[in-house]
C-alpha cells in the first residue's frame, strides 16, 4: 500500500517516489521509486509506461524525486532522487530511463555525500496552552528536492528539521555538478536564529540563484504560523542573509491527532512563478485558532530586492488592426543600469528603447533581452491583433420552389454572427455559417430573395462585415388539361383546351387508342379511336416538365364523353348557339345561348325516361351564363331543349 507519495518531473518523466506498506497494516514495506512516461501522458496515450524499483526495510527510507524548474536537464540525463542517512550523509540516486526497452532502465546510488554531524532527536513541537505537541518528522527529508540547469552547472537545493540545542532548525543543502564532475556539496547551513521552532520547511532556488526557504514556526509562546528567509546568489555561502518575514502568524493550538504528537502537514511547497522567474510561491498552513484539527492553507508570493529582474508588458496587449501597442520592459536590481534590444517573431522589428510603440499587423511575439553589468535577462510577451471580420455568403444560386438551400458561408475574426432575409422566409439558425434557409410564400411570388450575413468585429474594433447573395427560385410546374366535356362523334376531333406555366414543356397521352396530331401543343388536335367511341370515353392526360433545377414533372387529366348523339340535332337553328359550362355536371351549370335576336325563349330538360325535369320561360338575353340548378338528379344523359318563334336548338348534358 503505497504512502507519502512525492511527484517530480524531469525531461522524459513524471518520478514519483512511495513509502510501501502491507495491505491493511502498519508494517513498513521500504520505498518504491518509479518513472511514468512523461510524453506519452501528455497526449492521453494509455500506452504509456512505468519504470519500477523497489526496495525493502534494509534500504534507503522515504526518498524525494528531483523536481526541475527552468531549463530542463540535458537529453539522456539520468532522474535523481535523494534521502538523508543520519547522522551526517545526504545520499543521491539516480535512475538512467529507458523507454524505448524499459527492462534495460538501472536504479541505484550515485553518490554518498557527507554533511555537518546533526540530531533528528526531537520529542516534538511545543504549542501555547497545551500539551499536545506537534511531529517535527524529522527523519526524512522535506519537499521538496529541486532541481536546476545553468548550463555551466546543476544544483539541487532540499532540506530537513534537526534539533539545535533543544529547538528544531531547518538544515538546508545546495549540491553541484558540472558536465564533468559529479555531484557535490557547494554550501550548508543551518537556519535557528532564537528559541521558536522551525521545522516542516521547503526550499527552493529561483532562476538567478536565490534561494527562499519557507517553515512552520511554534513554541510554548508562538501559536502555529509560517515564515520565510532567503538568500541572494551573491551572499556569503551557508547563510540565509535575508531577514525573516511572517507570512502568517498563527492564532491558535492544533489539540487534536493520534497517540503521541499530533500530525502536523506531512510537507510544504516553495516553487517558482514560471513567468516570473525571480518570484517565490509558497504554500503551507496555520492554525487559525485553537481547535482539534482546524488548520487553515496559506498560499503566499514574494521576491528579493536588488534581485536583477525585468517584468515585459504591452499596453494593450490585444489591439484591433490597424492600431498600436507600448511595449515596457521594467528591469529591477542588478546595477541599476540597464541596456535594451527588442526584437520579434515574425521578424522585422528592432528597438534598442525600453519602452516603444509597436503597430503590429499580425499577433507577433516581442522578445526582449536586457543587460546590466554582467547578467543578461531575455523575456517575451506577446501582443494578439484583432484582424478585421471576413465574412463570404457564396455566389447567387437558384433553387426549385419545393427545396431549402443549405447555406455554407466563411466567416473569421468575428464576435458573432447574424443572418438577415428581404423576405419571409426562415433560417434554421442564425448565428451559425451552415443554417438551412426555408423560402416563405412571399420568396416563392417574387421568384428571388436576397439573404445576408453579418459579422460583428471582436470586441472594440470595428464593423461589421457584411456578405449578401441573390437567392433565386425557379417555381413549380402547373398544368390543366381543362374540365370534363361531352362532344358528338360528329364534332371530332377535339380540340384541348390545355393551360400550362413554369413548364420547359409539355405533353399530352391518351389512355385510350385515339391520337393528337401534335401532343407537345397545348391545343392540340384528339382523334378518338373506336374503343374510345365503343367505351363512351377516354381519359386524356397533360404532362409537364419544369424548369431547371426542379425535377418533378406535374400532370392533369381530363375526361372527353362521346356520344354518337343519333336522333339528337343539336344547335338546329343557324341562330342559335348554345354553351353548356361545364358538361358533363353534377346538376348546376351555367347555359349560355348565343344569338342575335330578342326573343322568349322556353327551356326544358327531359330525362332519359321522357320525364321534364326543368322547364323555365326567359328572354334570350337572360341567357348569358344563365345558372340552373336540378336539384338533386339522378346521374345519366339528359336532353336540353331551346325553343323559340324562330327556331329550335337542342344539347345533350351528362350528370354524374
Amino acid at each position: 500500500m503505497p504512502d507519502y507519495p512525492k511527484l517530480g518531473v524531469w525531461n522524459n518523466a513524471y518520478l514519483l517516489t512511495v513509502n510501501r506498506f502491507s495491505s491493511g497494516s502498519t508494517t513498513y514495506k521500504g520505498i518504491g521509486a518509479y518513472a511514468l512516461e512523461r510524453s506519452k501522458m501528455l497526449i492521453g496515450d494509455p500506452s504509456a509506461a512505468m519504470i519500477s524499483f523497489t526496495y525493502g526495510t534494509n534500504g534507503p527510507y522515504s526518498m524525494l524525486p528531483a523536481d526541475a524548474d527552468g531549463t530542463l536537464p540535458p537529453e539522456n540525463e539520468p532522474a535523481y532522487f535523494a534521502y538523508k542517512s543520519d547522522p551526517n550523509q545526504l545520499v543521491i540516486y539516480k535512475m538512467s530511463i529507458d523507454w524505448a526497452n524499459p527492462t534495460a532502465s538501472t536504479f541505484g546510488i550515485d553518490q554518498s555525500i557527507l554533511v555537518a554531524f546533526y540530531s533528528s532527536n526531537i520529542s516534538g513541537i511545543p504549542q501555547p496552552g497545551t500539551t499536545r505537541k506537534l511531529d517535527p518528522i524529522t527523519d526524512r527529508l522535506m519537499f521538496r528536492l529541486q532541481y536546476r540547469n545553468f548550463g555551466s552547472h546543476a544544483s539541487m537545493v532540499t532540506n530537513h528539521t534537526v534539533n539545535v540545542s533543544g529547538t528544531a532548525g531547518v538544515r538546508w543543502y545546495e549540491v553541484r555538478k558540472t558536465p564533468t564532475t559529479s555531484w557535490s556539496l557547494y554550501q550548508q547551513g543551518t537556519y535557528a536564529p532564537d528559541n521558536v521552532n522551525r521545522w516542516m520547511g521547503s526550499i527552493a532556488m529561483d532562476a538567478f540563484g536565490n534561494i527562499a526557504l519557507g517553515y512552520s514556526v511554534s513554541s510554548s509562546t508562538v501559536y502555529p504560523g509560517i515564515r520565510y528567509t532567503g538568500r541572494l546568489v551573491s551572499d556569503s555561502l551557508g547563510e540565509m542573509t535575508i531577514e525573516e518575514t511572517t507570512i502568517g502568524n498563527g492564532g491558535g493550538s492544533q489539540t487534536g491527532g493520534f497517540l503521541g504528537n499530533g500530525r502536523w502537514g506531512d510537507y510544504s511547497s516553495m516553487s517558482i512563478d514560471p513567468s516570473a522567474p525571480a518570484t517565490f510561491w509558497y504554500t503551507q498552513e496555520y492554525m487559525q485558532s485553537t481547535s482539534a484539527q482546524g488548520w487553515k492553507t496559506r498560499i503566499a508570493s514574494f521576491s528579493f530586492e536588488n534581485v536583477f529582474a525585468v517584468t515585459l508588458t504591452a499596453t494593450p496587449d490585444h489591439i484591433c488592426f490597424g492600431d498600436s501597442s507600448q511595449l515596457n520592459a521594467l528591469a529591477m536590481g542588478g546595477t541599476g543600469s540597464y541596456t535594451y534590444s527588442w526584437t520579434s517573431y515574425p521578424e522585422g522589428f528592432f528597438s534598442n528603447q525600453p519602452d516603444p510603440w509597436v503597430s503590429p499587423t499580425d499577433t507577433t511575439i516581442y522578445i526582449c533581452q536586457v543587460i546590466s553589468g554582467s547578467d543578461t535577462i531575455s523575456d517575451s510577451i506577446s501582443v494578439f491583433v484583432n484582424l478585421p471580420p471576413m465574412v463570404w455568403v457564396g455566389n447567387d444560386t437558384v433553387i426549385c420552389a419545393s427545396d431549402t438551400l443549405q447555406l455554407n458561408a466563411i466567416a473569421a475574426n468575428y464576435d458573432s454572427l447574424m443572418w438577415f432575409t428581404s423576405g419571409d422566409g426562415t433560417f434554421s439558425a442564425t448565428n451559425t455559417t451552415t443554417p438551412i434557409y426555408t423560402p416563405g410564400a412571399g420568396d416563392i411570388a417574387n421568384g428571388n430573395v436576397n439573404l445576408s450575413l453579418h459579422a460583428t468585429a471582436l470586441t472594440g474594433c470595428p464593423g461589421p462585415a457584411i456578405d449578401e447573395m441573390t437567392l433565386n427560385i425557379t417555381p413549380l410546374p402547373i398544368v390543366s388539361a381543362g374540365i370534363d366535356t361531352l362532344i358528338c362523334f360528329w364534332e371530332l376531333p377535339f380540340g384541348c383546351l390545355g393551360e400550362a406555366s413554369n413548364t420547359s414543356s409539355v405533353h399530352w397521352t391518351t389512355y385510350g387508342d385515339g391520337s393528337f396530331d401534335n401532343p407537345e401543343n397545348l391545343n392540340a388536335s384528339y382523334f378518338a379511336g373506336p374503343n374510345d367511341k365503343a367505351n363512351g370515353s377516354v381519359i386524356l392526360k397533360l404532362s409537364g416538365q419544369p424548369i431547371s433545377p426542379c425535377v418533378d414533372d406535374v400532370s392533369d387529366e381530363m375526361t372527353l364523353y362521346l356520344d354518337p348523339c343519333v336522333g339528337i340535332v343539336e344547335n338546329s337553328s343557324p341562330d342559335f348557339k348554345l354553351q353548356i359550362q361545364p358538361n358533363p355536371n353534377n346538376g348546376n351549370f351555367f347555359l349560355t345561348l348565343n344569338t342575335s335576336k330578342s326573343i322568349e325563349i322556353v327551356v326544358s330538360i327531359i330525362d332519359s325516361k321522357g320525364n321534364e325535369v326543368y322547364r323555365n320561360s326567359l328572354s334570350s338575353s337572360q341567357l348569358q351564363q344563365y345558372p340552373i340548378n336540378l336539384g338533386n338528379p339522378s346521374s345519366g344523359i339528359y336532353l336540353l331543349k331551346v325553343e323559340s318563334k324562330i327556331g329550335n336548338a337542342s344539347a345533350k348534358i351528362i350528370l354524374k
